[in-house]
């Protein structure tokens, strides 16, 4: 069996994997969040939704090469912005409801990172449509590793704060082994990613994949607390911009 041949089923597996998490990570969220007006679920709408859209196109853009290349790089540049921005900004919200206080500058930070991505992701534009080597080397090999790595870290970081919430918080209403466990997970998932795409610089779909087992997680973590102590499903429901 040729490289292709393996990385063609391995995008279709990855495709396949992404519309099972889409559809479980839906279905979690809509049954969690009864008011669906507020914004942590419309931001969790957005981080589900844009990792499914970001591994359909970039599947199909090496499926299906003969599709018009520059509006969908444009689509998965825009979908890898929103997916890279709602993620954290979620799990930030989820920070919230906890502590009652996550000041905007730290979702700024996330919008930041976002903007600051997307621009540089026009090496990655410019080398399909110019197929000019030198843009593709200056993304994989400076712009993707730094990308790849301070997104770990921010997102890593907002995980240990919420562990170490959790455990102030929950600590003698919930098993909060259960919550600690599930966190370090994700943090495990990230570093998982980091060494993937450090190997295997050009399977895309590893990438939102792994966005949509992450959101699928933190839903998991907020939907085992409310079930412990209710006390936390009117925070969600509550939470809007009003609270900034």
């Amino acid at each position: 069996m040729n490289y292709d041949i393996k990385l063609d089923r391995l995008i279709s597996a990855s495709c396949g994997a992404a519309f099972i998490l889409f559809v479980e990570s839906e279905y979690a969220a809509w049954k969690l969040i009864k008011n669906k007006k507020s914004i942590f679920f419309f931001v969790c709408q957005l981080a589900i939704v844009s990792s499914s859209l970001e591994t359909i196109f970039t599947a199909l853009l090496y499926f299906i090469p003969n599709l018009e290349l520059l509006p969908m790089l444009l689509t998965i540049t825009l979908g890898k912005f929103i997916m890279i921005v709602s993620y954290p900004t979620m799990i930030l919200l989820r920070l919230k409801i906890l502590s009652g206080n996550i000041s905007i500058g730290l979702i700024s930070i996330c919008i930041i990172q976002g903007v600051l991505w997307t621009v540089l992701d026009y090496f990655w534009e410019k080398y399909y449509i110019t197929y000019d080597i030198y843009f593709i080397y200056t993304y994989e090999k400076i712009v993707q590793p730094i990308e790849t790595i301070s997104l770990m870290v921010q997102n890593v970081v907002i995980n240990i704060f919420f562990i170490i919430l959790a455990i102030k918080i929950f600590e003698n209403h919930i098993h909060i082994k259960v919550v600690i466990i599930v966190n370090i997970i994700i943090i495990i998932l990230e570093c998982i990613v980091v060494i993937i795409e450090f190997i295997f610089m050009s399977i895309w779909t590893i990438y939102s994949v792994s966005y949509q087992i992450k959101i699928r997680l933190e839903i998991l973590i907020l939907v085992y607390i409310v079930e412990s102590t209710h006390s936390i499903v009117t925070a969600i429901d509550n939470l809007s911009l009003n609270n900034y």
